[in-house]
Protein backbone atom coordinates (compact mmCIF):
# COMPACT_ATOMS: atom_id res chain seq x y z
CA UNK A 1 0.00 0.00 0.00
CA UNK A 2 1.25 3.29 -0.80
CA UNK A 3 1.86 5.80 1.74
CA UNK A 4 -0.60 8.73 3.01
CA UNK A 5 0.57 11.71 2.45
CA UNK A 6 -0.68 15.61 3.94
CA UNK A 7 -1.11 17.42 0.49
CA UNK A 8 1.30 20.43 1.62
CA UNK A 9 4.26 17.88 2.68
CA UNK A 10 3.67 15.99 -0.93
CA UNK A 11 3.44 19.76 -2.85
CA UNK A 12 6.48 20.76 -1.08
CA UNK A 13 8.79 17.13 -1.75
CA UNK A 14 6.97 17.44 -5.61
CA UNK A 15 8.80 21.10 -5.93
CA UNK A 16 11.92 19.92 -4.14
CA UNK A 17 12.25 16.48 -6.62
CA UNK A 18 11.41 18.45 -9.76
CA UNK A 19 13.64 20.74 -9.11
CA UNK A 20 16.52 18.38 -8.42
CA UNK A 21 15.57 16.69 -11.74
CA UNK A 22 15.86 20.24 -13.05
CA UNK A 23 19.24 20.80 -12.15
CA UNK A 24 20.72 17.15 -12.72
CA UNK A 25 19.53 17.63 -16.78
CA UNK A 26 21.56 20.61 -16.67
CA UNK A 27 24.61 18.64 -15.17
CA UNK A 28 23.75 16.03 -17.72
CA UNK A 29 23.63 18.66 -20.66
CA UNK A 30 26.84 20.60 -19.16
CA UNK A 31 28.47 16.79 -18.13
CA UNK A 32 29.11 18.19 -14.75
CA UNK A 33 30.35 15.05 -13.35
CA UNK A 34 30.61 16.43 -9.61
CA UNK A 35 26.78 16.77 -9.88
CA UNK A 36 26.35 13.26 -10.21
CA UNK A 37 28.47 11.98 -8.40
CA UNK A 38 27.24 13.36 -5.43
CA UNK A 39 23.01 13.08 -7.21
CA UNK A 40 23.53 9.57 -7.37
CA UNK A 41 23.12 6.89 -4.41
CA UNK A 42 26.32 5.16 -4.16
CA UNK A 43 24.49 2.09 -4.90
CA UNK A 44 22.48 3.30 -7.58
CA UNK A 45 21.18 1.71 -10.77
CA UNK A 46 20.26 3.01 -14.31
CA UNK A 47 18.32 0.85 -16.84
CA UNK A 48 18.32 1.89 -20.45
CA UNK A 49 16.84 0.72 -23.84
CA UNK A 50 20.07 -1.28 -23.81
CA UNK A 51 21.44 -1.58 -20.77
CA UNK A 52 21.54 -1.95 -16.98
CA UNK A 53 24.47 0.06 -15.62
CA UNK A 54 26.20 1.16 -11.64
CA UNK A 55 27.35 4.68 -10.75
CA UNK A 56 30.66 5.21 -12.04
CA UNK A 57 29.14 3.20 -15.31
CA UNK A 58 26.75 5.90 -15.72
CA UNK A 59 29.24 8.35 -14.48
CA UNK A 60 32.05 7.31 -17.33
CA UNK A 61 28.95 7.39 -19.72
CA UNK A 62 28.07 10.89 -19.08
CA UNK A 63 32.03 12.02 -19.62
CA UNK A 64 32.34 9.89 -22.77
CA UNK A 65 28.77 10.77 -24.68
CA UNK A 66 29.66 11.44 -28.02
CA UNK A 67 25.70 13.43 -28.23
CA UNK A 68 25.64 17.44 -27.31
CA UNK A 69 22.13 18.04 -25.35
CA UNK A 70 20.64 21.05 -27.16
CA UNK A 71 17.62 21.38 -24.88
CA UNK A 72 15.03 18.96 -22.90
CA UNK A 73 11.27 19.66 -21.83
CA UNK A 74 9.23 17.54 -19.16
CA UNK A 75 6.04 17.02 -19.13
CA UNK A 76 3.45 15.37 -16.33
CA UNK A 77 5.39 14.52 -13.61
CA UNK A 78 3.82 12.50 -11.05
CA UNK A 79 5.34 11.78 -7.83
CA UNK A 80 4.86 8.31 -5.92
CA UNK A 81 5.41 7.92 -2.00
CA UNK A 82 6.62 4.54 -1.24
CA UNK A 83 7.86 5.71 2.43
CA UNK A 84 8.94 8.75 4.50
CA UNK A 85 12.24 8.27 2.80
CA UNK A 86 11.40 7.16 -0.46
CA UNK A 87 9.51 8.09 -3.78
CA UNK A 88 9.73 7.76 -7.33
CA UNK A 89 9.26 10.76 -9.79
CA UNK A 90 7.92 9.57 -13.40
CA UNK A 91 7.46 11.96 -16.33
CA UNK A 92 8.08 12.37 -20.25
CA UNK A 93 11.27 14.06 -21.22
CA UNK A 94 11.69 15.34 -24.67
CA UNK A 95 15.30 15.73 -25.24
CA UNK A 96 16.53 17.59 -28.06
CA UNK A 97 20.27 16.34 -29.30
CA UNK A 98 23.15 16.69 -31.76
CA UNK A 99 24.54 13.51 -32.76
CA UNK A 100 27.12 12.68 -35.61
CA UNK A 101 26.14 16.06 -37.41
CA UNK A 102 22.35 15.15 -36.85
CA UNK A 103 19.68 17.18 -34.87
CA UNK A 104 17.71 14.51 -33.53
CA UNK A 105 14.33 14.47 -31.19
CA UNK A 106 14.13 11.80 -28.17
CA UNK A 107 11.07 11.36 -26.21
CA UNK A 108 11.25 8.97 -23.72
CA UNK A 109 9.23 7.97 -19.93
CA UNK A 110 11.70 8.22 -17.16
CA UNK A 111 11.05 7.06 -13.48
CA UNK A 112 13.71 8.30 -10.87
CA UNK A 113 13.49 6.48 -7.49
CA UNK A 114 15.04 8.71 -4.81
CA UNK A 115 16.32 7.78 -1.23
CA UNK A 116 16.60 10.52 1.40
CA UNK A 117 20.04 9.88 2.66
CA UNK A 118 22.64 11.18 4.83
CA UNK A 119 19.71 14.66 5.14
CA UNK A 120 19.04 14.87 1.45
CA UNK A 121 17.79 12.88 -1.59
CA UNK A 122 19.52 11.03 -3.65
CA UNK A 123 18.97 9.06 -7.43
CA UNK A 124 18.83 5.45 -6.31
CA UNK A 125 17.46 4.15 -9.53
CA UNK A 126 16.61 5.52 -13.09
CA UNK A 127 15.01 4.22 -16.10
CA UNK A 128 13.89 5.89 -19.53
CA UNK A 129 11.99 3.68 -21.89
CA UNK A 130 11.97 5.21 -25.78
CA UNK A 131 8.67 5.30 -27.24
CA UNK A 132 7.89 6.31 -31.12
CA UNK A 133 4.26 8.61 -31.02
CA UNK A 134 1.61 8.10 -33.41
CA UNK A 135 -1.87 9.78 -34.39
CA UNK A 136 -3.77 6.99 -32.33
CA UNK A 137 -1.62 7.82 -29.14
CA UNK A 138 1.91 6.21 -27.81
CA UNK A 139 2.96 3.27 -30.01
CA UNK A 140 3.45 0.02 -28.35
CA UNK A 141 0.56 1.25 -25.44
CA UNK A 142 -2.59 -1.49 -26.26
CA UNK A 143 -4.90 1.23 -25.30
CA UNK A 144 -3.22 4.30 -26.86
CA UNK A 145 -3.60 6.50 -24.08
CA UNK A 146 -1.52 9.49 -23.93
CA UNK A 147 0.05 10.64 -20.27
CA UNK A 148 -1.14 13.92 -20.35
Amino acid sequence: MLMQVPIIVMNNLRSVLIDLKLRALEAYKSRNIEFYRYYLADDSLTVTTFTVVDKETALSGIAMTSSQVLGYSMESPRLIFLTTGSTILFYKLTLEIQKDGRRLILPVFVSTAYAHIGGDWHAAFHQHTSFKFSALGFIGDKKNSRID
